[in-house]
């Protein structure tokens, strides 16, 4: 077992000391076990819990614990290209675009869908719900153009808005009420502007603020006010007044920008570039993050929870990825009893490890497994007896689950107090702590994956770890 330092335990000696502020971080991880497919859509409840995706030529997939696993119900219809998804608030109402067949919609789930022939057998492009999944929008896409269609009755019957005109339509977003809608237009030429409805699709208005560009994705707050969308090959753009004024967000550079997705409150953004990383913002889109720890892919589609701490992208010719955040980890000791406070909620129970590591001796690490974390339920953990006197220490948690890894980590300092003046007691952590189970060679398996992530963060806080 490698060792972290011989650390002197002073029995008398008591300290209180808080740690610094985890540093947020987002653990993305591959879920293989839908298969790695073609896929063209994902859509996301609000709690981020249920996701679906299609597969262009394929299936439909459903997941009910947040991608971990996913089910292909016999019922679904296979076949032509599914281009678009969209979920209800709860999950339970589905709604999927095909460019060869119908609209097809589903309300339990994905269990059974059912073809919805009324707005007929279009080259559908994108598909938008309202929370409760009650009302829809469809946009179809044809060379010689095409009508955007509605639905108040979760797509038993479909109204045709010829408001907006004949285009080659190719995305539609919806505020929760589906009263405000958003809607693109596809033409590599850049001809085209974006439209928005603010009475369910009964009249349009062209919104010229951000120009004739090669609009791929456009994505909505609930109220509808905050709204963005990406220009293929050039920026993000974002809008706080429905659409009437658009800022040019430059903040993420141009890139082939295929798919944005949006929080309840429009804060939290994230756009996928096919061909290279994933970018969020925290900020409505003024500053951008490269988020590299998924790396380069041909990402094809992006979805949110409602707080956007949850995220779910699609890659074509590959998996589905799913990303969720440690928000918050504080770490403090005091009599001998180190507490660790943090902010993290997953679907199942999760093995937690912690990882100390010292400044002092650098390339040593010491893990210990803690017991099975419910982590839906606790958001605090304590370990008693823990040394003091060895300066500063580094330690970083991992959630680890053996269908998917590390779904989340964070990195903290914490102070222990300075050295004892004489080093009459010393003690190994191997002598402190329980020895270790069977599932660590499994963690550090799976924490290789994030090596470049966390050694970046921790070289940010003067330690020199590998992994």
């Amino acid at each position: 077992m490698r060792r972290l330092e011989k650390i002197v335990m002073m029995l008398w000696f008591s300290i209180l000391i808080t740690a610094l502020t985890a540093v947020p971080s987002y653990a993305w991880t591959s879920q293989t076990g839908a298969g790695q497919r073609f896929w063209s859509s994902i859509a996301s409840s609000s709690d981020g819990t249920r996701l679906a995706a299609v597969v262009a030529g394929g299936w439909i997939y459903t997941s009910a614990d947040s991608g971990y696993t996913w089910t292909t119900p016999i019922s679904a219809i296979a076949g032509g290209y599914w281009v678009g998804i969209a979920s209800s608030s709860d999950g339970t109402k589905l709604a999927a675009a095909n460019m060869n067949l119908y609209i097809c919609t589903s309300s339990n789930s994905g269990a059974t869908w059912q073809q919805r022939t009324s707005a007929g057998r279009r080259g559908w492009a994108g598909i938008a719900s309202s929370a409760d999944g009650t009302k829809l929008a469809a946009v179809a896409r044809a060379f010689a153009g095409e009508y955007i269609y509605t639905s108040s009755d979760s797509g038993a019957t479909w109204t045709q808005r010829t408001s907006a005109g004949q285009r080659p339509w190719q995305g539609i977003a919806s505020s929760s009420d589906g009263t405000k809608l958003g809607a693109i237009v596809y033409d590599a030429a850049h001809t085209y502007y974006i439209y928005t409805s603010c009475d369910s699709g009964a009249t349009w208005t062209q919104m010229t603020s951000a120009g004739q560009r090669y609009w791929l994705s456009i994505a909505s707050s609930s109220d509808g006010t905050k709204l963005a969308a990406v220009d293929n090959g050039g920026y993000i753009y974002t809008s706080c007044d429905s659409g009437a004024t658009w800022l040019q967000r430059t903040g993420a550079g141009q890139h082939n920008w295929y798919s944005i997705t949006s929080s309840s409150d429009g804060t939290n953004l994230a756009a996928v570039d096919n061909g290279g990383y994933i970018y969020s913002s925290l900020d409505s889109g003024a500053t951008w993050t490269q988020r590299t720890s998924a790396g380069q892919r041909n990402w094809r589609s992006i979805a949110s929870s409602a707080d956007g701490s949850k995220l779910a992208a699609a890659v074509y010719g590959g998996y589905v990825y799913t990303s969720a955040p440690i928000l918050d980890q504080t770490v403090s000791l005091a009599n001998g009893t180190l507490t660790i406070n943090y902010a993290y909620a997953s679907p199942q129970p999760c093995q937690w490890n912690l990882w100390l590591f010292s400044q002092n001796q650098p390339h040593q690490v010491f893990s210990m497994s803690l017991p099975l974390i419910d982590t839906t339920q606790q958001t605090s953990y304590t370990i008693p007896n823990f040394p003091t006197g060895t300066g500063t220490i580094g330690l970083l948690s991992t959630f680890y689950t053996s269908q998917q890894g590390i779904t989340a980590w964070a990195f903290s300092d914490l102070y222990t107090g300075p050295p004892p003046p004489t080093q009459s007691s010393n003690k190994e952590l191997s002598d402190v702590f329980p020895p270790q189970d069977g599932k660590l060679n499994e963690v550090l398996k799976s924490l290789e994956q994030l090596a470049p992530q966390i050694q970046e963060t921790m070289l940010d806080h003067g330690y020199f770890v590998s992994f």
